[in-house]
């Protein structure tokens, strides 16, 4: 077994500051042409501490290239901190979540690989807040799919559906029944079958406390 790095975070910079991003939560995504695509929760400024960045990865002979696609600002609800994998279109268009930012509860952006343009949907708590994972793009059905960790009440969180470009809406919020007895806090990203169906799970709730994998119907 042989383990190569490919790429060691925050090589710019000055101590903390880390214009090439820092501190990488989730994993990575491939596209087509063998670029590697992923998000850093910290970095992406030039003279500060910034609020995370969307990277990309290329191959070469024999090594890989970092570029910064995106960097988030920190602004008046703190760091926007992206935690999440990224999802690859065909059409080069990048989607994932910042866990916070946007009016306080995170959003779901989405970034352009070629031009740069970044756009962002924020929550806004009835939706849910506090996005830890990604997003499912359901291309047949022309929706995006994801999980936020809490929501306006709290931490039970959602399973939310987004039609693009902004209509966003929970389509189950957890903590329905009685002491939490389908699930709380989902943090992990969701899983679709032929049917529509999603599966996912949730850190928190369940008749044991210590969470439940679910199914939901559309």
């Amino acid at each position: 077994m042989t383990e190569t790095v490919l790429y060691n975070f925050c090589m710019l910079g000055q101590g903390d500051v880390c214009p090439d991003g820092s501190l990488p939560d989730a994993g990575v995504t491939f596209d087509n042409a063998g670029n590697l695509y992923g998000t850093t929760e910290f970095g992406g400024g030039t003279k500060y501490v910034a609020g995370g960045t969307v990277y990309e990865l290329s191959p070469g002979q024999g090594t890989w290239t970092e570029k910064v696609l995106a960097g988030f600002i920190r602004d008046q609800y703190g760091f926007p901190s992206p935690v999440s994998t990224v999802s690859v279109y065909s059409e080069g268009s990048l989607y994932g979540t910042t866990s916070t930012g946007g009016i306080g509860g995170g959003s779901v952006f989405s970034l352009s690989s070629k031009t740069g343009e970044l756009k962002q949907l924020a929550f806004n708590g009835t939706n849910g807040a506090t996005p830890l994972a990604g997003v499912l793009l359901d291309i047949k059905r022309h929706v995006i799919y994801g999980t936020t960790d809490g929501d306006s009440g709290g931490t039970a969180g959602t399973v939310y559906k987004l039609v693009p470009p902004a209509q966003m809406s929970a389509i189950y919020s957890f903590c329905s029944q009685p002491n939490c007895s389908d699930g709380a806090a989902p943090e992990a990203g969701l899983i679709e079958d032929k049917s529509g169906n999603l599966y996912g799970t949730t850190y928190a709730g369940g008749t044991s406390g210590n969470g439940v994998v679910f199914e939901i119907t559309p």
